[in-house]
């Protein structure tokens, strides 16, 4: 299971890289000022309780604090997040 966990995380680290490089290769053919892209709200985000959308609609935050491979079961992720809130 361990080794599942490995090439999970090379992977997803290969993929990232990837991404990277096409970010910084894009980035590159633009202007070389600065622009702020967020964090900013998500629009028109709906509560989720018990696996049902729940009351109005509101603009939310939030932001990711960790990731990691289950080394149980291949293909599943845990996400921490800042205060709870991720499904």
């Amino acid at each position: 299971m361990a080794r599942n966990g490995q090439r999970f995380l090379k992977r997803a680290l290969c993929g990232a890289l990837s991404l990277l490089f096409m970010v910084l290769a894009w980035a590159q053919t633009r202007a070389q000022t600065w622009q702020a892209v967020g964090p900013k709200p998500i629009a028109s985000a709906q509560a989720v309780f018990d696996r049902e959308l729940a009351g109005p609609l509101f603009d939310a935050a939030g932001r990711v604090t960790a990731i990691a491979p289950d080394p149980t079961v291949e293909g599943r992720i845990f996400v921490g997040t800042a205060n709870g809130g991720f499904l």
